[in-house]
């Protein structure tokens, strides 16, 4: 695909040998196997980004090279059946399981093909045209938190490069301006160096399509994801000057299941992010290793769900497979409670876990901004029912993880994690639970080495009185700092 759109452009200025090369070696290794004799090839099938990447680089490339419009219209067919299984990976809220990066190079090379198609076929071809397509095209405005940070999960990078050809390509599908901030990325910042999105960015970015964000809840009931963002007027800077930007405080979690593309099994995990970062944050991608896509990968920090903001129970983590899977119970967003708006939302993660001794754990969330728009609260109440034999409870023992690249200070009853711009207070009932913190050092997707802290939170049975049922609150306070 690129070297077919580079002859495109500059194919006068090559040696007429550079020419013939490209087309020889182009038709031998894509054309020929994947069109004009024909194998079957795995992708082909796939209900996630690699079909439509696949699918629309061939594409691509016989709309450009093929020499009669019956060879293009079969190109075209077998093309569609291959982009017809990516959407179908996609459910009807849009959302991408595989997260934000991955729905940059799925969907992305999905409108380029779409794009092209429909200019070679003088709109007579429009797969852009459905209201699948504009739920997925919406997909990124929706997971975004603030100043080009996302709500990350699955193998995705807190600060996604977005090519600002593409956004301003569906931010004009849905015709509406987008919330996300307005930058062309340079062409190094993209490790592989993907041609398809450069050259988008050259030809279609537009910033008059960027705008301004508002405060908003999005939910999307397939895939599970909830985010909450709440927006503040800050009135205060330094050496007597006014600052009226808009700070957002926002928070996120998820449900689905731990069988989706690029899983990680982090169902009931959670974001809170303030003051343009991820304070209590998802670790995101890992190194992409053989053993990060073979058997056993639930071993490593950034899939298992030790590396995530949820309970570890009689020294268990969460299972993986489709079996393992949040039952939304309920959901409602903007709900008033006396003088304040909250919105929850609570999952039942009993089958998350192999655990024989309990019978049910459930996770509630409820999300309120405090008056006058000055912080937000948010509570998380894990209910736990355990197993009886006959006269006596089982035991039991439950560990509360909290995930953030922030190092917290700590002290009895609570815990502090100080961004750059925003603060998150946790409460806690220190009676009951025994706190611990954890530095572990890690390399991030790049390769680059890091440090997150694990804080843990342990209540056994011994301090429970041997209860068979237990709820663990958690009290988190987010707000702009002072500073």
């Amino acid at each position: 695909q690129m070297l077919v759109e580079i002859l495109l452009l500059l194919g006068e200025k090559l040696a007429d040998h550079v020419v013939v090369q490209v087309h020889k070696e182009v038709e031998r290794r894509v054309l020929e196997p994947v069109f004009w004799q024909p194998h079957h090839y795995d992708w082909e099938t796939a209900e996630h980004n690699w079909s439509a990447v696949c699918a629309s680089g061939c594409g691509i490339a016989a709309l450009l090279l093929a020499k009669d419009d019956f060879s293009k219209a079969v190109a075209i067919e077998r093309m569609l059946g291959a982009l017809d299984c990516f959407l179908a990976g996609y459910r009807e809220d849009g959302g991408c399981p595989e997260g934000v990066g991955y729905w940059v190079y799925g969907f992305g090379y999905f409108i380029y093909f779409a794009d092209m198609l429909r200019e070679f076929t003088e709109g007579a071809v429009d797969i852009l045209n459905s209201e699948k397509v504009r739920q997925i095209a919406a997909f990124a405005e929706r997971v975004h938190l603030s100043d080009g940070i996302f709500a990350n999960y699955s193998d995705s990078s807190e600060t996604e490069r977005l090519p600002s050809g593409l956004i301003s390509y569906v931010n004009f599908l849905q015709g509406r301006p987008s919330t996300l901030p307005f930058r062309v990325p340079g062409l190094l910042e993209d490790p592989c160096r993907r041609w398809a999105h450069v050259l988008r960015n050259l030809v279609w970015t537009n910033p008059l399509v960027y705008g301004c964000g508002e405060a908003v809840i999005d939910y999307l009931p397939q895939l599970g994801w909830l985010m909450c963002r709440s927006l503040r007027s800050s009135h205060h800077g330094s050496g007597g000057q006014q600052d009226h930007s808009d700070a957002v405080l926002a928070f996120s979690a998820k449900g689905g299941h731990n069988n989706e593309p690029h899983n990680h099994n982090d169902l009931g995990h959670f974001i809170l992010h303030g003051g343009g970062e991820n304070l209590l944050c998802d670790l995101g991608a890992g190194l992409y290793t053989k053993a990060y896509f073979s058997p056993g990968r639930e071993s490593i920090i950034n899939i298992s769900s030790s590396g995530h903001s949820v309970p570890i129970i009689n020294g268990t983590a969460q299972q993986s497979g489709a079996k393992a899977r949040a039952v939304v119970l309920d959901v409602a967003m903007d709900e008033q409670e006396g003088a304040q708006t909250v919105t929850s939302f609570k999952l039942d993660l009993t089958s998350a876990y192999a655990v024989d001794e309990m019978a049910v754990f459930t996770r509630s969330f409820a999300w309120s901004v405090l008056e006058g728009n000055e912080g937000a609260r948010l509570t998380v109440t894990d209910h736990f029912e355990f197993e009886t034999s006959g006269m006596n409870v089982k035991p039991w023992d439950v560990e509360e993880l909290l995930i953030s690249r922030i190092q917290p200070n700590t002290g009895a009853g609570f815990v502090e994690w100080k961004g750059t711009n925003a603060v998150v207070r946790l409460n806690y009932d220190a009676g009951a639970l025994r706190q611990r913190l954890e530095a572990v050092k890690h390399i991030d997707h790049d390769g680059v080495p890091f440090v997150f802290y694990k804080t843990s939170l342990q209540l056994d049975s011994n301090r429970w009185n041997g209860s068979a049922s237990v709820d663990c609150n958690l009290f988190f306070t987010i707000h702009q700092s002072s500073c």
